[in-house]
């Protein structure tokens, strides 16, 4: 409504809406020079309202126009506007926590991996990738991530349990982090982006991973405290 120019990524929905103050017998609404389906109408109080449901696609790009006509031939002025459909870039993604790239844990223990993702839109899943001594890399769902007042970045945990990965006889484990756009079929999406490696190696000897936290707590607070001092 309003008649403005429309800007939006690759594969945005957008809504097209016009309210006639008479009853109009056809409505048309064209993107550089090609008719767009639909114009569905519904008649209250005497007006007229039609409405198009865009996906936006590169070809787009250009001017939009629309046309209405009643019973007696008479139309609107004519007028065009701009669209811009702009790239949709792929989402990225980096771990967190833990931050170093490679730690010993044993294999029964459990560890949650922290991260933090970027998209031009929205989240739409995360999912941890799992390789055991170089064999097949195996997906595995994690909750989908919440966005950060405040920031730009979509956050979430990826819980990594090394009893359910049966890796007591493994020597090494690497995952990564996958997270999908909300880019449709229709535009080739989703689209994916990849953390880096984190490499988990399996010592019967380690310490738990709570223990290692907690002890990096301790120590951070008494590195505080001796900088006050």
């Amino acid at each position: 409504e309003g008649a403005a120019d429309i800007r939006g990524v690759v594969g945005a929905r957008v809504t097209v809406t016009v309210t006639a103050g008479a009853r109009v017998k056809t409505c048309d609404m064209n993107v550089n020079n090609e008719a767009v389906p639909g114009g569905n109408q519904t008649v209250q109080d005497g007006k007229t309202r039609c409405a198009w449901n865009l996906v936006l696609a590169p070809r787009m790009t250009g001017l939009w126009s629309l046309q209405l006509r009643d019973k007696n031939g008479f139309c609107n002025s004519a007028f065009e506007r701009q669209m811009a459909v702009l790239p949709d870039n792929p989402p990225t993604v980096e771990i967190v926590a833990p931050t170093a790239r490679e730690i010993r844990l044993k294999p029964t223990d459990r560890m949650p991996v922290e991260y933090a993702a970027k998209d031009d839109g929205r989240i739409a899943g995360a999912e941890l990738l799992i390789r055991i001594d170089g064999g097949k890399e195996t997906a595995v769902k994690c909750d989908s991530p919440t966005f950060a007042a405040g920031s730009d970045k979509w956050v979430g945990r990826a819980p990594l349990d090394l009893a359910l990965l049966h890796a007591s006889k493994a020597a090494k484990i690497t995952c990564r982090v996958r997270v999908s756009d909300t880019l449709p079929a229709e535009a080739r999406g989703p689209q994916y982006g990849l953390s880096e490696e984190l490499v988990v190696l399996i010592d019967h000897n380690a310490a738990k991973y709570m223990d290692l936290m907690i002890a990096a707590q301790e120590a951070e607070i008494l590195s505080r405290i001796n900088a006050a001092l």
